[in-house]
């Protein structure tokens, strides 16, 4: 292989021969991963191309430029005249809605502060001595401190800062006594706007604790989270900037208070059964309870009665034809249904009825044109009508002679043409009836009253039969009947006049039984007699069946027990025993004792036959005759008895069965009290208030003398006594609902543009039912909370007016409160809409309650929309706001994705219907991983996500369900959300095994470190570490100003390397990654991040290690660190000049730098790796010459620039060589020195 010489036509020593080894391009940039000895080019560039002499092995403070020359690296200035207490850590270009950007910047911890000493508090703050080198001109002033070490509790504590100099710290501790202690105080630092004109402003104080910030802007709002807090940061609303990102939703359901509006409350009226159930029981007997569940059972009624009549106690009528019944001296026989004649159909002698030889196979009589025939002569057997029928006229008394048709015979018996012609045909009390006349002619037709009756009215209800009854052995009625069968079974109905019975089975209660609870009216349910009062079952849980024994049992009756006092237990013992032992947890009632204290009902805690021990803390020791009473039934209106399995709720007496007794079914039905309805019951409207019935009664002849306050009761009539409550005051405004409603609210920060909002921005209006609400007074950015625990309301209610009340938000950014409601249904927290809105009131948090009348409609009426089915309730922590421990890094697929520990969590984004998406996240919104999630950066692909040892891949979307994770390169991790920058699709990182790396567009991962890897592993080859790479502390940094494009690898410490990732020309393949040595900035650095602080315009921004500092930004005009010159240099080679068995004979290096008349500092090292260099003197024996000295002699100079030659035998002997490291010093100034060109100049030299 050729030497360089040879390469570039050099001669044998027979043939001397000088020649330039020429180096006009500086394109290889800073190598130190490789064996000095070589240069890194290939082997194709070092054998056809000369490979790369110019490679640099060490330097600081030189860039390889554009220009491919090598110059002093620019310098940095400061951004502006602003200093921070705390060092700077992050920087965040916020672009606003208006275009214009603000720079955010995030500080660190100040680290353990030293205190001496605390002063006494003043005026509500406490002065601490120490040294504070952040604290002068109150720098540290907004900034929270934790301050630990002293003896005296009052001197310890968090405290925000409300004034600092560099040795006092002034905080808000209104409690510091003077002490003299070491100590110490520590401040997380804080979130600054900087105006970039020697103002900044403390946007947000740290907590203790909180890490580094990280940065989302949407829609003009900047979200931040620090690993304790989540704020954001709305610049241009003038309520205020900082806020809480998202709401907390409210912890407690609302509260509901039903009052009823008198909506559907009747006029009251006397003699008339009032009831809170319906209920009544019969007099069979098995009793059997029955509940009204209809008032116009017989037609007769208008179908929107609250009132009914029961029947005049008609015999309970068989309903077989034939089949008879004996009324008092009267014997009715069945002649059959009564329906419409029909053509070719069989009918009976109606004439023969009672004569003997009866053909009751098919019925005696039909209807036409309302008007009842009978089929008369056929001698006691069957006729049949024809094919067609007779032209009934419908005229009663009809025609003397019948109508034939075929070989039956008709004759108008009765008609049902009006009420009074009905009710002639009904059942009569006490009334005489003749014995059907027989014989089969029609001189024996009555035409006046008919002397038979029907069981029900005509026309008769679809599906109801009615039968023709004829009187067999005439005499006197009966005076009345219970309309109510035997064993009629539970869910049977019968007519009783207008009035329509439910059958609600056996009143006796009964032992390990399950029974239906009360669900809805016209649905038969579990009620029992307790011998004084109806109970009804309202619940059914676990067994859901009775206890083994009744409510209300005597355990020991006028006995004498004596008691025992043990803490908070008392145990009653009766030596004889009690007639069963009960259980823990039963009730049991005790009374008849002296002191009152051991009287009452008690949880039982153990017992045995003969003591039982129960939850009395105010029991006395005695002995005295007592009476002991298993779980004893609830004798008041609305309340409860558990029963094991079953709830019971007391509903009141009993109300005996009368014949044409009127009783009222309120318009909604009955139900027991309840949330729904605390007066399930009768209403009237009396004296403008609404009167509740709380015990059943018929009222009496004349009203009573209502009260008008509300809780008080009025009896009214007797046998039995009606009892009354005052409710509420008749309302115009009423809710009425069939099954339920389910309410929860949430808080809202309201928008400018919000519907409720002030126009020309807002639509202006009113929110139904509720106050204006004004210009908003919070953040604006429309988050709403999650919904709170649902309040469900089961049950009917007829009209009432709901109260809603609920807790106040805190939150500042929360002026708005929503509250939810469902339309009418019994389940409804998963289809609650928006009912309106009203006013929060921050200040009355935890002092009041705020309150809402409900009286809107589910649908649009009376000019109220409705509720808003565009607007449902955000349900099942749906608009949670982050986890503040939630760290923001992307927006992707109109979502805000985060890391929390090991997890990456995401907005609900296009899953949100109600709220503002990016502040409401479901805790279900989650990817888990196995390794703490460090940053995620938004491609093509999806999201490529950094774990702390392997990099991963989030796929699929937008919709939710369809987001997944797959591993792209395990092994490769990343340590610090800093040690990451992109661009144009590439991510470049510094990886946790100290590699700097970068993933493609394509997604192929890349080592682009590769030159300088020695160097990131803190193993140089060189032997010299420029520093020492911590992987968790590297900032990485892509900066494209103009022709300032490249990428900072920072150690987060001293300074950082400067890579070009695509330097032009490159080698063969094309531009490729050029590294230039190290940068030591004076006095360190540690955040390094090229951010856009104008529009269009990036800046490298440089933060200092220490505090009080100035951020600086790097200026390509610029070659010193705010004013401070330094030094640049740079060693290029080893450069191979000969094979073994050759020598090169070197004359001179020349080269070409910029500047007039710069002399920089040249040395060389012969022959060795490392070692003393030996430097050209400047100066002395015509060091350096000017290149060519032909032309220029020793008179002339070159007017632009440097051409700068150094003869070796200035230095007194010949360079002899194989190989030799060059190095170039700048030295120490404020230019931008630069190196064009460097050349050595020799010949080869064969050793003999």
């Amino acid at each position: 292989m050729a030497t360089l010489l040879e390469a570039n036509g050099g001669g044998p020593q027979k043939q001397p021969k000088y020649t330039p080894i020429f180096m006009d391009r500086a394109f290889t940039g800073l190598y130190t991963q490789r064996v000095v000895l070589h240069d890194p080019s290939d082997v194709s560039t070092a054998r056809f191309y000369g490979g790369r002499p110019e490679a640099l092995w060490q330097g600081s403070n030189v860039e390889l430029t554009n220009r491919l020359t090598l110059q002093r690296r620019p310098g940095l200035t400061a951004l502006s005249s602003s200093v921070y207490s705390t060092p700077p850590i992050r920087a965040f270009s916020f672009q606003l809605a208006d275009g214009t950007i603000r720079l955010i910047i995030d500080t660190q911890d100040s680290g353990a502060l030293v205190l001496t000493a605390a002063a006494n508090a003043s005026g509500g703050n406490t002065v601490y001595t120490g040294t504070f080198p952040g604290g002068a001109s109150n720098g540290y002033s907004g900034l929270i401190f934790t301050v630990s070490g002293f003896t005296s509790p009052q001197n310890v504590g968090t405290y925000t800062c409300t004034a600092s100099t560099l040795t006092t710290l002034t905080l808000n501790n209104a409690n510091g006594v003077s002490e003299t202690h070491a100590a110490t105080a520590d401040t997380a630092g804080g979130v600054y706007y900087d105006q970039q004109n020697g103002v900044t402003s403390l946007l947000v104080a740290k907590s203790p604790g909180a890490g580094q910030t990280n940065f989302i802007a949407v829609a003009g709002v900047l979200y931040m989270g620090d690993g304790t807090d989540i704020k954001k940061y709305t610049p241009l609303n003038i309520n205020g900037t900082i806020w809480n990102w998202g709401i907390t939703a409210p912890a407690t359901q609302p509260s509901v208070s039903i009052t009823a509006s008198g909506a559907a409350a009747t006029v009251w009226q006397a003699n008339t059964v009032f009831s809170t159930m319906g209920l009544t029981k019969d007099t069979n007997a098995t009793p059997q309870i029955w509940q009204v569940i209809g008032v116009n059972a017989d037609g007769t009624n208008t179908a929107t009665a609250q009132f009914g009549t029961t029947g005049n106690g008609e015999p309970n009528w068989p309903t077989a034809e034939g089949a008879t019944i004996v009324d008092g001296a009267v014997t009715w026989t069945n002649l059959g249904p009564v329906s419409p004649i029909l053509p070719s159909t069989y009918y009976t002698d109606l004439g023969s009825a009672g004569v003997g030889g009866e053909n009751y196979s098919k019925p005696g009589a039909g209807t036409a044109v309302n008007v009842i025939y009978g089929n008369y002569k056929n001698s006691g057997g069957l006729g049949n009508t024809g094919s067609s029928l007779p032209a009934f006229s419908g005229a009663y008394p009809g025609p003397s002679g019948g109508y034939f048709n075929n070989n039956t015979h008709w004759f108008a018996i009765g008609s049902y043409n009006t009420p009074a012609q009905t009710a002639a045909m009904r059942w009569k009390p006490s009334h005489t009836y003749t014995g059907w006349s027989a014989g089969g002619s029609s001189a024996s037709i009555l035409n006046g009253t008919p002397g038979f009756v029907l069981t029900g009215n005509l026309p008769a209800a679809t599906g109801t039969i009615v039968y023709l009854m004829v009187p067999t052995t005439g005499g006197l009625s009966s005076s009345g009947y219970s309309p109510f069968p035997a064993n009629a079974g539970f869910g049977a109905t019968k007519d009783d006049g207008q009035v329509k019975w439910l059958c609600l089975g056996t009143a006796a209660w009964a032992a390990t039984t399950g029974y239906v609870p009360w669900s809805a009216q016209g649905l038969p349910f579990g009620c029992v007699f307790d011998g004084t009062n109806f109970q009804v079952c309202v619940k059914s849980t676990g067994s859901g069946l009775t206890s083994a024994h009744q409510p209300g049992t005597a355990l020991a009756t006028t006995v004498s027990i004596t008691t025992s006092v043990s803490g908070t237990q008392t145990t009653y013992t009766y030596g004889t025993g009690y007639a069963f032992t009960p259980n823990p947890g039963d009730q049991v009632a005790f009374s008849g004792f002296t002191n009152a204290g051991n009287n009452g009902t008690f949880s039982v805690i153990s017992a045995t036959s003969t003591a039982i021990v129960v939850n009395n803390p105010g029991g006395v020791v005695e002995t005295h005759s007592a009476t002991a009473t298993f779980n004893p039934w609830a004798t008041g209106y609305g309340s409860t008895t558990v029963d094991t399995g079953i709830t019971w709720t007391c509903v009141g007496q009993n109300v005996p069965w009368a014949a044409t007794q009127i009783w009222n079914l309120p318009t909604v039905g009955f139900q027991p009290p309840g949330p729904s309805e605390a007066f399930g019951g009768s209403f009237v409207d009396a004296s403008g208030f609404v009167q509740a019935i709380i015990q059943s009664g018929k009222s009496g002849g004349s009203a009573p003398a209502w009260p008008v306050t509300i809780g008080s009761t009025v009896t009214d009539g007797t046998s039995p006594q009606a009892t009354w409550q005052t409710v509420a005051a008749v309302s115009a405004n009423s809710l009425a609902w069939s099954f339920g409603l389910a309410y929860a609210y949430s808080y809202k920060s309201r928008s400018v543009i919000d519907f409720y909002s002030p126009a020309p921005l807002g639509g202006g209006q009113t929110p139904p039912g509720s106050v204006s609400l004004g210009a908003p007074l919070g953040s604006g950015t429309n988050a709403i909370s999650t919904a709170s625990p649902v309040n469900q309301i089961v049950g009917a209610n007829p009209g009432a007016v709901n109260t809603i009340k609920g807790i106040y938000s805190p939150d500042p950014q929360v002026d708005t409160i929503i509250i939810w409601r469902s339309a009418d249904t019994a389940s409804g927290s998963g289809t609650m809409f928006e009912l309106t809105e009203i006013p929060n009131v921050p200040a009355l948090a935890g002092v009041s309650q705020w309150s809402f009348n409900d009286y809107l409609p589910s649908v649009a009426s009376g000019g109220f929309p409705g509720l808003n089915v565009l607007i449902p309730a955000p349900i099942n922590s749906a608009n949670n706001p982050p986890p503040s421990t939630f760290l923001p890094m992307v927006y992707n697929y109109q979502r805000i994705w985060g890391a929390n520990g090991e997890s990456v969590q995401f907005s609900g984004g296009p899953d949100v219907s109600t709220g503002n998406p990016n502040e409401a996240f479901n805790p279900a919104d989650e990817l888990p991983f196995l390794a703490p999630v460090v940053r995620l950066v938004k491609t093509p692909q999806g999201i490529v996500t950094f774990l702390t040892d392997s990099i991963e891949m989030i796929g699929g979307g937008p919709a939710t369900a369809t987001f997944f994770s797959v591993t792209m390169a395990p092994g490769v991790g990343l340590l610090s959300y800093n040690a990451l920058d992109v661009f144009a699709g590439e991510i470049y990182f510094f990886s946790s095994d100290n590699a700097f790396r970068v993933i493609t567009p394509s997604l192929n991962l890349s080592n682009f470190g590769f030159p300088l890897g020695d160097q990131f592993a803190n193993l140089p080859s060189s032997g010299v570490s420029d520093t020492t790479w911590n992987p968790k502390q590297v900032y990485v940094a892509v900066h494209q100003n103009g022709i300032d494009n490249c990428i900072f690898v920072g150690d987060g410490s001293t300074g950082w390397y400067r890579l070009n990732p695509h330097q032009v020309p490159g080698a063969a393949q094309g531009p490729e990654p050029i590294w230039s040595p190290y940068a030591n900035i004076t006095n360190g650095c540690q955040m390094v991040q090229s951010v856009e602080t104008s529009p269009g315009i990036k800046q490298l921004l440089v933060g200092g290690k220490l505090p009080g500092k100035k951020i600086l930004r790097r200026s390509l005009s610029i070659f010193t660190d705010d004013g401070v010159a330094y030094d640049a240099n740079f060693v290029m080679g080893s450069i191979t000049l000969a094979h073994p068995g050759q020598l090169a004979l070197l004359k001179f290096l020349e080269f070409d730098f910029s500047g007039v008349l710069y002399q920089p500092t040249i040395s060389y090292l012969l022959n060795e790796i490392s070692g003393t260099f030996t430097s050209f003197v400047n100066g002395a024996a015509g060091v350096p010459q000017f290149d060519p000295p032909s032309l220029y002699g020793d008179t002339l100079s070159p007017s632009t620039y440097s051409p700068n030659r150094y003869y070796f035998d200035a230095n007194a002997y010949l360079a002899r060589c194989r190989h030799l490291q060059i190095k170039v010093d700048f030295g120490t100034t404020s230019n931008a020195d630069e190196l064009y060109s460097v050349t050595v100049f020799g010949r080869l030299i064969v050793e003999t």
